[in-house]
């Protein structure tokens, strides 16, 4: 790979050599809490957007939140306060179909996750936004004001409240201030996040492993053989020497668990986990899915369907069927609620039986689902038991 390393810093002014990467933003900070979150912050001042809009018409706005279930629900709520202005409003979730996360981009307003964070770059110059840790601070924060072309950038940040009063300590009553003396100061304000050092140690070094069992195990066995030994040299200096390579123990274990426990495995190396629990979705927009069951538990109300109902809609709609099979249930979203429904699973022993087998991972099944209560609990937990 070619790389060219560029020296020099940014400059907050224009001067000669310099292209500007980044427009003057204006910066609001509000708390946002469990007894005022983040959903009424935002119904209490859609009328000052709408105010933006009317003064800026050509702008383009986003809203991004961490939770799939508050997106939806502000997505429905700001499709129904804005479109009979004529301003349109889009979602992009883990949730919504690919068509409409791609055309969510050309809305006005864009309802956003996580999924929106990464790999597009999109021109907005209205954002309000979630942020519980510094690197998501700075990363939503700075989708703003990347495009030129808006008479005016402006942000707002529902923050923590030991958050903003550690932020309002810090710049005190600035009236501008330089980025990087601002995202210095968002660093500091914010816990430092947890690095999961020792999971490298216990876990990394299995994943790796894989690697290195799966070449020793293809059929071109003799031509990895030098390329397997040196990945496997180059992992023991990475992870770090012990009484005997640290390969070979990470081997053993990668055995272990593929021969006796492959769902940890699966989970290993999956990107961002795996569920057993995912469930064939019809959301309440026509379109079909898979999510996970626990999310749909405190999120939504549904009821089941068979298996042949949903797969004759999956052929109506002309989809792969392979993608909708072996569904642990399908369920028909019915809405969803409006505020989280506590969720509350019951075990089938006693915890205190299995000591010796906590603070470890395991594979546990047996469970049921104790709350929410509805309508179709029963069909769930029967699901659960097999």
């Amino acid at each position: 790979m070619r790389y060219k390393k560029i020296e020099g810093k940014y400059r907050s002014t224009a001067q000669p050599g310099y292209h500007r990467v980044l427009q003057p933003c204006e910066l609001n900070m509000y708390e946002v809490s469990q007894e005022a979150p983040t959903e009424t912050w935002i119904e209490e001042h859609l009328p000052e957007l709408l105010a933006f809009f009317k003064l800026h018409p050509e702008s383009k706005a986003a809203i991004l939140v961490y939770s799939v279930a508050t997106a939806r629900r502000l997505y429905i709520q700001l499709k129904a306060y804005f479109e009979p202005h004529g301003i349109t409003v889009g979602e992009n979730t883990g949730l919504t179909h690919r068509d409409d996360r791609r055309a969510s981009f050309e809305k006005h307003i864009l309802v956003g996750t996580s999924t929106v964070d990464i790999g597009v770059d999109f021109r907005i110059n209205y954002l309000i936004f979630e942020a519980y840790s510094a690197g998501s601070f700075l990363q939503r924060f700075g989708r703003l004001g990347r495009h030129s072309g808006f008479p005016v950038y402006r942000a707002h940040a529902l923050l923590p409240r030991f958050v903003l009063e550690r932020l309002t300590l810090k710049l005190g009553t600035f009236e501008e201030v330089e980025r990087e003396t601002f995202n210095a100061a968002v660093r500091e304000a914010f816990p430092v996040e947890a690095e999961f050092k020792s999971y490298t140690q216990r876990w990394g070094v299995v994943q790796a492993a894989q690697v290195v069992a799966e070449l020793q195990g293809q059929s071109k066995k003799d031509a990895n053989e030098a390329f397997s030994n040196a990945l496997s040299d180059q992992y023991d200096l990475f992870y770090g020497q012990q009484t005997q390579p640290t390969m070979l123990k990470a081997l053993k274990k990668y055995w272990a668990l593929h021969n006796k426990q492959p769902e940890i495995l699966a989970e290993l190396s999956s990107f961002r986990g795996l569920s057993p629990l995912s469930c064939g979705v019809w959301d309440t927009d026509n379109h079909l899915q898979t999510y996970d069951l626990f999310f749909l538990l405190a999120n939504t109300e549904f009821e089941i369907l068979s298996s042949a109902e949903f797969m004759k809609e999956v052929k109506h709609q002309e989809l792969e069927e392979r993608d909708y099979k072996d569904q642990l249930l399908y369920l028909k979203i019915i809405k969803y609620v409006p505020e989280r429904q506590q969720l509350i699973l019951g075990l089938r022993f006693v915890v205190a039986d299995f000591a010796t087998s906590l603070h470890n991972v395991q594979v546990l099944d047996n469970f049921i689902v104790r709350e929410p209560s509805f309508t179709w609990r029963d069909q769930v937990n029967r699901a659960l038991k097999t």
